[in-house]
């Protein structure tokens, strides 16, 4: 499993919040393509397939508090 970067981590806080990607990129000021791209590198990290599962290894490994 590779180490996710700050804005990876930041993101997974987005997403155990709840948070769509529309909203995501609105708050970093990103396109909503550029967070499906951090969203699919985040996944491919953290050997998931759905947000749910990377929000369950977020706080897992401790990614999430």
């Amino acid at each position: 499993m590779e180490d996710l970067s700050d804005r990876d981590k930041q993101i997974l806080q987005f997403l155990s919040n709840g948070y769509t990607n529309s909203e995501i990129a609105a708050e970093l000021h990103l396109s909503v393509r550029s967070i499906e791209t951090n969203l699919s590198k985040i996944y491919k990290k953290l050997q998931v397939k759905s947000r749910l599962e990377a929000v369950k290894q977020g706080y897992a490994i401790g990614f999430i508090k």
